[in-house]
Protein backbone atom coordinates (compact mmCIF):
# COMPACT_ATOMS: atom_id res chain seq x y z
CA UNK A 1 0.00 0.00 0.00
CA UNK A 2 1.15 3.54 -0.95
CA UNK A 3 -0.14 5.61 1.98
CA UNK A 4 -1.10 9.82 1.13
CA UNK A 5 1.33 12.63 1.06
CA UNK A 6 0.57 15.44 2.65
CA UNK A 7 2.04 18.45 1.81
CA UNK A 8 1.79 21.01 4.66
CA UNK A 9 1.93 24.76 3.81
CA UNK A 10 1.89 26.76 6.92
CA UNK A 11 0.14 30.61 6.53
CA UNK A 12 2.58 33.39 7.01
CA UNK A 13 1.86 35.04 10.34
CA UNK A 14 3.60 36.05 13.35
CA UNK A 15 3.58 33.05 14.88
CA UNK A 16 5.75 30.10 14.19
CA UNK A 17 4.69 25.96 14.10
CA UNK A 18 5.97 25.40 17.72
CA UNK A 19 4.67 26.30 20.92
CA UNK A 20 5.63 29.85 22.62
CA UNK A 21 4.05 33.21 21.89
CA UNK A 22 1.79 31.99 19.65
CA UNK A 23 0.54 29.17 16.78
CA UNK A 24 1.20 29.49 12.97
CA UNK A 25 -1.84 28.86 10.91
CA UNK A 26 -1.70 26.21 7.77
CA UNK A 27 -2.56 25.12 4.93
CA UNK A 28 -4.38 21.77 3.86
CA UNK A 29 -5.31 20.37 0.64
CA UNK A 30 -7.13 17.49 0.71
CA UNK A 31 -7.41 15.08 -3.17
CA UNK A 32 -4.02 16.52 -4.38
CA UNK A 33 -4.94 18.03 -7.90
CA UNK A 34 -3.23 18.87 -10.82
CA UNK A 35 -1.50 22.25 -10.47
CA UNK A 36 -3.59 23.40 -7.60
CA UNK A 37 -3.06 26.71 -6.83
CA UNK A 38 -3.03 28.16 -3.68
CA UNK A 39 -5.99 29.61 -1.73
CA UNK A 40 -6.90 33.52 -2.64
CA UNK A 41 -5.68 34.95 0.69
CA UNK A 42 -2.76 37.52 0.90
CA UNK A 43 -0.52 37.06 4.01
CA UNK A 44 -1.89 40.36 5.21
CA UNK A 45 -5.21 38.75 5.67
CA UNK A 46 -4.11 35.75 7.06
CA UNK A 47 -2.15 37.75 9.73
CA UNK A 48 -5.05 39.97 10.61
CA UNK A 49 -7.35 37.20 10.75
CA UNK A 50 -8.43 36.93 14.56
CA UNK A 51 -8.03 33.12 15.23
CA UNK A 52 -5.20 30.39 14.66
CA UNK A 53 -6.70 29.40 11.05
CA UNK A 54 -6.01 26.19 8.94
CA UNK A 55 -6.96 26.72 5.19
CA UNK A 56 -8.13 23.37 3.48
CA UNK A 57 -9.24 22.12 0.56
CA UNK A 58 -10.74 18.79 0.68
CA UNK A 59 -12.25 16.61 -2.49
CA UNK A 60 -11.90 19.34 -4.61
CA UNK A 61 -14.45 21.31 -3.20
CA UNK A 62 -12.15 24.81 -2.71
CA UNK A 63 -10.91 25.62 0.40
CA UNK A 64 -11.83 25.74 3.46
CA UNK A 65 -11.39 27.08 7.34
CA UNK A 66 -9.60 25.61 9.95
CA UNK A 67 -9.63 27.17 12.87
CA UNK A 68 -7.60 25.71 16.33
CA UNK A 69 -9.71 23.86 18.51
CA UNK A 70 -7.30 22.97 21.29
CA UNK A 71 -3.66 23.40 22.18
CA UNK A 72 -2.43 20.48 24.38
CA UNK A 73 0.73 20.70 26.79
CA UNK A 74 3.55 18.15 25.56
CA UNK A 75 7.06 17.09 26.91
CA UNK A 76 8.34 19.59 23.96
CA UNK A 77 5.55 21.14 22.23
CA UNK A 78 1.82 21.46 22.36
CA UNK A 79 -0.47 18.80 20.65
CA UNK A 80 -2.56 21.38 18.42
CA UNK A 81 -6.19 20.56 17.44
CA UNK A 82 -7.92 21.59 14.36
CA UNK A 83 -11.57 21.43 13.03
CA UNK A 84 -13.17 22.59 10.04
CA UNK A 85 -16.85 23.12 9.81
CA UNK A 86 -17.66 19.65 8.12
CA UNK A 87 -16.05 18.70 11.29
CA UNK A 88 -13.09 17.11 9.84
CA UNK A 89 -10.20 17.59 11.80
CA UNK A 90 -5.90 16.76 12.20
CA UNK A 91 -3.22 17.18 14.93
CA UNK A 92 -0.25 18.24 14.61
CA UNK A 93 3.02 18.41 16.70
CA UNK A 94 6.24 20.62 15.08
CA UNK A 95 4.15 20.88 12.25
CA UNK A 96 4.24 17.40 11.47
CA UNK A 97 0.72 15.78 11.33
CA UNK A 98 0.27 12.75 14.27
CA UNK A 99 -3.45 12.37 14.13
CA UNK A 100 -6.29 12.80 11.92
CA UNK A 101 -10.05 12.47 11.51
CA UNK A 102 -12.35 11.99 8.21
CA UNK A 103 -12.88 9.81 5.42
CA UNK A 104 -10.98 7.08 4.42
CA UNK A 105 -8.15 5.58 6.38
CA UNK A 106 -6.69 8.12 8.34
CA UNK A 107 -3.58 8.78 10.50
CA UNK A 108 -5.49 7.80 14.07
CA UNK A 109 -2.59 8.13 16.59
CA UNK A 110 1.67 9.11 16.56
CA UNK A 111 3.62 7.20 19.24
CA UNK A 112 7.39 8.98 19.05
CA UNK A 113 9.96 5.70 19.88
CA UNK A 114 12.74 8.55 19.18
CA UNK A 115 12.40 12.28 19.97
CA UNK A 116 11.10 14.15 16.81
CA UNK A 117 13.57 15.44 14.86
CA UNK A 118 11.06 18.20 13.51
CA UNK A 119 11.35 19.64 17.02
CA UNK A 120 15.27 21.16 16.28
CA UNK A 121 15.24 20.79 12.39
CA UNK A 122 18.38 23.09 11.52
CA UNK A 123 20.16 20.77 14.18
CA UNK A 124 20.03 17.84 11.33
CA UNK A 125 23.66 16.97 10.54
CA UNK A 126 24.06 16.40 6.69
CA UNK A 127 24.40 12.74 6.59
CA UNK A 128 20.79 12.65 7.95
CA UNK A 129 19.14 11.16 11.38
CA UNK A 130 17.43 8.00 11.66
CA UNK A 131 14.58 7.50 13.90
CA UNK A 132 11.26 5.45 15.04
CA UNK A 133 7.73 6.26 15.55
CA UNK A 134 4.69 3.74 15.76
CA UNK A 135 1.89 4.77 14.04
CA UNK A 136 -2.27 3.76 13.96
CA UNK A 137 -4.36 3.29 11.08
CA UNK A 138 -8.10 3.52 11.40
CA UNK A 139 -10.55 2.74 8.45
CA UNK A 140 -13.70 4.53 9.32
CA UNK A 141 -16.81 1.97 8.65
CA UNK A 142 -14.88 -0.91 7.27
CA UNK A 143 -14.93 -4.08 9.42
CA UNK A 144 -11.82 -4.75 10.95
CA UNK A 145 -11.40 -1.25 12.20
CA UNK A 146 -7.81 -0.53 11.42
CA UNK A 147 -4.36 -1.52 12.48
CA UNK A 148 -2.60 -0.32 15.22
CA UNK A 149 1.00 -0.08 16.73
CA UNK A 150 2.73 -0.07 13.31
CA UNK A 151 6.46 0.35 13.46
CA UNK A 152 8.22 2.96 11.01
CA UNK A 153 11.82 3.32 10.62
CA UNK A 154 12.62 6.76 9.11
CA UNK A 155 15.44 8.71 8.01
CA UNK A 156 15.53 12.61 7.34
CA UNK A 157 18.07 14.61 6.05
CA UNK A 158 18.88 18.32 4.91
CA UNK A 159 18.56 18.44 0.95
CA UNK A 160 19.11 21.94 -0.05
CA UNK A 161 18.63 26.16 0.96
CA UNK A 162 15.60 27.30 -1.73
CA UNK A 163 12.71 29.52 -1.53
CA UNK A 164 9.79 28.57 -1.27
CA UNK A 165 6.29 30.32 -1.82
CA UNK A 166 3.81 30.58 1.45
CA UNK A 167 1.03 32.64 0.28
CA UNK A 168 2.69 36.04 -1.59
CA UNK A 169 5.98 36.10 -0.26
CA UNK A 170 8.88 34.10 -0.42
CA UNK A 171 10.42 32.27 2.23
CA UNK A 172 14.37 31.28 2.86
CA UNK A 173 14.07 27.52 3.45
CA UNK A 174 15.63 24.52 4.18
CA UNK A 175 14.72 21.52 2.18
CA UNK A 176 14.82 18.18 4.68
CA UNK A 177 13.44 14.59 2.68
CA UNK A 178 12.45 11.87 5.10
CA UNK A 179 11.69 8.26 4.07
CA UNK A 180 9.73 6.21 6.30
CA UNK A 181 8.94 2.24 5.95
CA UNK A 182 7.33 -0.27 8.00
CA UNK A 183 5.01 -3.94 7.46
CA UNK A 184 2.67 -2.45 4.19
CA UNK A 185 4.60 1.04 4.62
CA UNK A 186 6.42 2.87 2.35
CA UNK A 187 6.58 6.79 1.76
CA UNK A 188 8.50 9.69 1.60
CA UNK A 189 7.82 13.26 3.17
CA UNK A 190 9.65 16.79 2.43
CA UNK A 191 9.35 19.86 4.94
CA UNK A 192 11.08 23.32 4.59
CA UNK A 193 11.85 24.97 7.43
CA UNK A 194 12.09 28.26 8.00
CA UNK A 195 16.20 29.29 7.78
CA UNK A 196 15.35 32.48 10.11
CA UNK A 197 13.26 30.77 12.68
CA UNK A 198 13.51 27.00 12.43
CA UNK A 199 9.78 26.58 11.66
CA UNK A 200 8.00 24.33 9.12
CA UNK A 201 6.88 26.80 7.01
CA UNK A 202 5.75 23.88 4.00
CA UNK A 203 5.87 20.35 4.30
CA UNK A 204 4.47 17.20 2.23
CA UNK A 205 3.58 14.30 4.36
CA UNK A 206 1.71 11.20 5.07
CA UNK A 207 -1.75 11.26 6.72
CA UNK A 208 -2.80 7.47 6.81
CA UNK A 209 -4.96 7.36 3.54
CA UNK A 210 -4.45 5.76 0.46
CA UNK A 211 -5.31 8.73 -1.77
CA UNK A 212 -2.55 11.79 -1.89
CA UNK A 213 -3.75 14.62 0.88
CA UNK A 214 -2.37 17.87 0.53
CA UNK A 215 -1.70 20.21 4.42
Amino acid sequence: MRPAVVPLALLLSACGSAGGSGIAPALWQHAMGGGAAGPAMTSAEAEAFPYPLLMVRADGRGWQRMVLQSATAGAGAPRLTWLSADRRAIATIHGRIVAAAGSGPVLAGTLFQDPDPLAAPLAIPAEGIPWRRAVDIMHPGEAGGGRFGIPLDCRIAPKARETVQVLDRGLDALRLEETCRGPGLSFTGTFWVGVADGQVWRAEQWAGGDAPVTF
